[in-house]
Parts: C-alpha cells; structure tokens; sequence
C-alpha cells in the first residue's frame, strides 16, 4: 500500500463561524454536554438529543461537524462510542460536502477500529481520510492520520514503513504547534526503535517524550510512555529504573479510566518479574492485565496475557490448564493472523503434551511451530526444500555406498591374487626342490621343467601386473565419481539457492504489485462512489450535474488507464504475447528516430548511434521496440532547459549477452537512499514538474525480465541519466 506524500504547507484552515448567534451557539454546547453526561449514564436514549439536532435544519453546519469530532475523541477507551459519533459526524460531512470534517471522521474510524483490533478496517479509514485532510491541508489532523498509519504499519510489523510515517506525523504536530501529539510521536518513534533493538536510541526518544508531556503539565496522564520507559530500561537490564517506571505506571493507572494503557504496564511487568524470578508476582500482573485486556475490549492484548498465563502453566506444571489457555489463545490469533501468537501457543501446547506423556501429538506440534516460526507463507516450500534435501542425502549415501562396494571388491581381489601368486611361487620352488633332490641324474630334464615353470610364473605375474593395472584404473574411476558427486551436489546446491532468491523476488513483486492495485483501483472508485452519493441528493443545479458528470467520467477514465496498465502487464508476466525471433536492432532504432524526426529537430538534438548495423539479438520485436521507445521518450520528456539534449546509444556483446547503453544530458535524478531501485517502481515519479504517469521505466523491467535481460541506472541531477540493459545475443 502506498500512502501519499503530497502534504501541503500552508496552515491549517481554522473554521470559526463568528456570525452564529448566541443561541445557537449555547444551544450547540448544550445539546453536545446533555449527550455527554447522558453517554455516561449508558441510557438506550442517551444521544437522542445530539440525533434530533443534527436533523434540524438551524444545527447543519460544518462547526457542528467539527464539535462531534472532537466529542467523538474525547470518550478514550469506549471505542464504540467513537465509532458511533464518528459515523454521524461522517455522514452530516458528507451531506454538507466538508473535506476537512470527512478526513476528521474517517480518522477517528481507523483510529478506533485499530484499538479493537481490526486492522483491515482501519487501514481502510485511514486511507479514506488522507487525501480529504490533504485537499482541506487541515495539519493538525495530518499529524494524526499518520501517526496512525504507522500504528498500523507497526502491528504488521513493517518498522521501516512505521518509522517513515512517524517522523512525517512529528513534522506535521510540529507544524501545527501540538506539543502533546508531538510527544505521542516522539514516544511511537522509540517503540519503533525499540522493536529494531536499538534500545540506547529508543530511550532517547522516550525521554525526549517525558520532557515535552512535563512542558505541558501531562507528565502524570503518559501511562503508556511509564510503560514503555520500564520496557526500554529492562532491554538494558537496568532493572531499578524499570521497576521505577512500573510503580509510576501503577500509580497514574488508578487515576485513569482508559483500561487500554493500563494493560501496557501490567505487561511490561510481567517481564520484568520473570527476569528477576518471582514468577507468583508475575502470575498476578498476568492476570490483572488480562482484566483491563477484557474491560479495553482488545482482542490482541486479551490474547497476549492469555498465552502469557498459558506459559506461566507450563512452567509450573499445570499442564491442562496451559493447553485451555493456549486453545483459547489460537482462536483469536488465527482470527487476527497473528502468526507470532499462533506460533507461541502451539509451542507452549506443544510442551505441555509432552509434560503429559502426549509425545507423538507434542513432536507434531513442535514441528508446526518451527515452520510456523520461519514462516507460514513459505511452509509449502520448505518442504519442498526438505524433500529435495532429503533426496540428495539420499543420492550421496547411495554413491559412498557403491564407492565402499568398489574398494572392498579391490581389497578382496588384491588378497585373491596376493594368495595365488604365494601359492604358485611355493609350488614352484617345492618341484624344483623336489626334483633336485630325487634324482641329480635328471638336472637337465629338471632345468628345463624348471625354466619351463619359471616361464609360467613370469606369464602370471604378467597377468597379476594387468590386474593391477585395472585396479588402478578402478580407483581413478572411484575418484572421477567422487569429484563428480562433489560438482552435482555443488550445482544443485547453487541451483537451490537459486531458486530460493527467485521465489522470494516473485513474492516481493507479487506483494508489491497487489499493493499498487490495491491503491491505484481505490482512488478512483473512492471518487466516483463520493459522486454517486452527492448525486443522490435532490435540488442540483444544471451546472452543478454537469460537473458531476464531467467529474465521474474524469474518474472512470482514470480507472479505466489504471485497468489498461495492469492489463498490459499481466500479459507481459503471463507471456500472453511472447514470441522470440531474431532482431535486427538498427532497424528498429530507425524506425524509433524517424518517428520522432520532428520532435528530436525541434529541440535540437544531438545523436550518437554506435551500435553495429549487424547485430542481431534475440527476444520479442514488440518489447524491444517499447523499451527503446520508453528510453528515448523520457529523454525527452525530461530534458534540460539550458542546453541542447545529447541521446548516444551504444552496445558491447559479451558472455552471451548484448549490453545496451542509452544516455542523456537531461534533467537526472537523485538516486540516493534506494532511488536506483524505487525508480523502476509502478507508478513512481521524481520530477512533478513534467506531465507522465511513472509506468513506462517499470514497463520496461517488465519487459526485460520476461526476456531474460537486467536493467540498471546511474544519474546526477542537472547533469543527466544512462539506462544500461542487458537482452540474450
């Protein structure tokens, strides 16, 4: 999801009507303190009051809007009560056509929804609110759109993204002068940084929140940031001045009808008692915290001090206890998609089965809690992985198996023939024995057997140095198998990796690319239902329809382009027109620079083409084609003012690959903190100042991708851009 950074300064407009009579205005106040009063009291006509004002016509204006919101704000806790004031104020906003009452409402909607819990909806809210605050630039309540934001960014554990929107939401109470918001921020900033273990640096920012609530006289009220102090000083095993802030928390908590903050200090109590081993006074803070849990309605931190109770079981040994706790913990963590709570609950299950002779149900628990742990969006492929793992194991023992047949075979073949050259060579030197002694007579006869046996003996060693000789070989062999097994482990190895590197791309572009749908198909559908409701309302002028009209068909046409992008490319992704041929890449760097014969003459453009009439590439004419197009277009687009524009293209040809590189003395680009990577995003920009949609560069990695190709940039503003691409040869 990408949240605009269109943030006007200019100040906030303060909408304060100094014409409305007396009356009305006491009779404002009056209605607004008789609802509260009554809102306390939990009558069923408790806001029957405020309801009948609303509908009469003296009380429909935009400072009324204004008074709900901020009566909406002030119920802290009840979260359905500022769901309900919310709702009105929405709907008189949306009746009198007030932009900065809608971003207010819609505000405190995403601002309730994420205290209940519900994340999906108050990223919704939120998403509503922001462009309705950004066209009235009502600061104050930018500070606090963001602040949220982040909230929301941080429970889905996104700290870079949450850490972005707070230091927008402190520029913005800043702004606006909000010393309390400010300290909020400041406090949110060192959760984030203490979420990154950078505990030194969050402490920093938590105290610079102390200072500024004591500047404005709210020291006493910051429950939260006593419980986030103590939590910040037991990262650093500072435990005096944690426990100091714990009794703190405690104290103001009696004064404070909030349940919500309170259960932050019983919390970070909890860990702190373990870390000091009194596990009776964390049993309590577990169990008072999971009161106020039920009295703030919090589904998540319900769920939190409930698996914190399960642990606690465990540990003692009250095993049936731990597995109801933790049965409940996994009914609201699947409903959340918590997966670190789910993952938790099914280790603490895991042994406690154990610790009840459970051992089969307990091992299979174990084992889902560590693919749990690495990730249930990749369990599928970790068994794969494990299979495939499992087969090389495999594959190697077979072949060490086979290699120990081989030398054992050339140990019992060297024994055989070791057995039979000793026995031969004793028969024949008892014959020759034999004969000497039986008959000197004979010698001669016996000479000649003897060289005839000694003739025979030598054939046989000849015939021994031959089988050794093929026992040498059969040993080469057994070393060539095993250099070979070493290279077909090590290749699958790179080739798993691979694989690896690819899938997780794939994911970060999918996860990427529905989260710009997500935005770029909502804004327009936002518009076009805002029309449809002011369409609904009676007595338009003439002129007011035709600008309705003309504004619902501005919006279905920008949805319109939005579906054509996303359309186009799916097709490039599914390959839906892919067909590899032979290019010929001068031919269509003609084609391009006669097409844009007058524009290129109007500027006066300088061209140097030194790429070979002959080279041929390969992959899709029509992608090719576009991604020169692209190139040059934006060269274009975005060339410099104060001298003629220079476009050289050149190419090198080198292990397989053609290296392209178009270059220009353009406008540039800041390619610091991550642009060279964001600049090939969908939809992004970096010049407001010229006319485009930010589709064409992500176009042209599409394009490359599908044909095997790598693009990268390099620039300097005010100096100009080159675009180097790679397509097979």
């Amino acid at each position: 999801m990408i949240y605009s950074s269109n943030i006007f300064r200019a100040k906030s407009n303060i909408f304060a009507n100094i014409l409305f009579s007396l009356l009305r205005y006491f009779t404002t106040l009056l209605v607004l303190f008789v609802t509260f009063i009554c809102s306390f009291s939990q009558d069923k006509n408790e806001h029957d009051g405020l309801a009948k004002a609303i509908q009469h016509r003296v009380l429909r204006d935009t400072t009324l809007v204004l008074q709900l919101c901020e009566f909406a704000y002030s119920f802290n806790d009840r979260n359905d009560s500022i769901i309900k004031y919310a709702n009105q104020a929405l709907q008189l906003s949306q009746d009198l056509n007030f932009d900065k009452g809608i971003g207010r409402a819609y505000w405190l909607l995403g601002m309730a929804n994420y205290y209940i819990g519900h994340i999906d909806s108050s990223e919704y809210f939120l998403e509503a609110a922001l462009p309705y605050s950004e066209d009235s630039k009502d600061i104050r309540e930018l500070g606090r759109i963001y602040n949220t934001m982040a909230n929301v960014a941080r429970f889905k554990g996104n700290s870079a993204l949450a850490l972005d929107l707070y230091f927008k939401s402190l520029l913005m109470k800043e702004k606006n002068g909000d010393l309390f918001g400010k300290a909020l921020t400041l406090n949110n900033i060192g959760n984030i940084y203490s979420d990154m273990k950078e505990h030194e640096k969050a402490l920093s920012y938590l105290n610079n929140s102390l200072v500024v609530r004591r500047q404005i006289g709210k020291e006493n009220s910051g429950i939260m940031l006593f419980a986030d102090l103590a939590n910040g000083y037991l990262n650093l095993n500072k435990l005096d001045s944690s426990k100091y802030f714990i009794n703190r928390g405690l104290q103001n908590s009696n004064l404070n009808e909030d349940y919500w903050p309170i259960t932050n200090i019983y919390e970070v109590g909890v860990r702190y008692f373990k870390k000091v081993g009194k596990s009776d006074s964390a049993f309590f803070f577990i169990t008072e915290g999971l009161k106020n849990a039920e009295l703030a309605k919090s589904e998540d931190k319900v769920t939190l001090f409930q698996l914190q109770l399960a642990d606690y079981y465990l540990q003692k040994g009250q095993f049936k206890q731990a597995i109801n706790e933790v049965d409940k913990v996994l009914t609201y963590a699947k409903k959340m998609r918590r997966l670190e709570y789910e993952a938790n609950a099914i280790r603490i299950k895991s042994s406690a089965l154990s610790g009840l002779g459970f051992f089969e149900e307990a091992f299979k628990l174990s084992l889902l809690y560590k693919i749990l742990d690495d990730s249930l969006k990749k369990q599928s492929f970790s068994e794969s992985l494990l299979a495939k793992e499992l087969g090389y194991q495999l594959d190697r023992q077979k072949i060490n198996s086979e290699k120990r047949e081989l030398e054992s075979s050339k140990k019992l073949q060297q024994t055989r023939w070791v057995t039979f050259s000793f026995l031969l060579t004793t028969i024949g030197i008892g014959v020759l024995a034999y004969f000497y002694y039986q008959n000197s007579n004979l010698r001669k006869v016996n000479q000649e057997k003897l060289v005839s046996k000694q003739r025979e003996i030598e054939n046989k060693r000849d015939e021994i140095a031959l089988r050794n000789q093929d026992l040498v070989q059969q040993k080469d062999q057994i070393l060539i198998l095993n250099h070979s097994l070493e290279a077909t482990v090590e290749l699958r190895t790179k080739e798993l990796h691979q694989s690896v590197r690819t899938l997780t791309q794939q994911n970060q572009n999918l996860e990427q690319f529905s989260f710009i749908v997500s935005h770029n198909l909502r804004s327009p559908l936002a518009r076009i239902k805002g029309i449809l409701n002011l369409l609904k309302l009676k007595n338009h002028t003439p002129l007011e329809l035709e600008s309705m009209h003309q504004l619902l068909f501005d919006s279905s046409t920008q949805l319109d382009a939005v579906i054509r992008d996303l359309t186009d490319i799916l097709n490039i992704r599914k390959g839906v027109d892919y067909h590899s041929e032979r290019i010929i890449v001068y031919d269509v760097l003609r084609t391009l620079f006669n097409s844009f014969e007058d524009e290129l003459k109007k500027v006066n453009a300088i061209i140097d083409i030194n790429i070979s009439p002959q080279l041929e590439i390969v992959g899709v004419k029509a992608y090719v084609n576009s991604i020169f197009y692209n190139l040059i277009s934006n060269a274009l687009k975005y060339k410099a003012k104060n001298r003629p524009l220079s476009i050289a293209l050149s190419s090198e040809v080198r292990n397989g690959f053609c290296y392209f590189k178009v270059k220009d003395n353009g406008l540039g680009i800041d390619l610091a903190n991550g642009n060279d990577q964001k600049i090939f995003g969908l939809y992004k920009r970096f010049h407001p100042s010229v006319e485009g949609k930010g589709f064409g560069l992500y176009l042209v990695k599409t394009q490359l991708e599908t044909m095997n190709g790598t693009i990268q940039v390099k620039s300097q503003l005010n100096i100009g851009t080159e675009f180097t691409f790679s397509i097979p040869v």
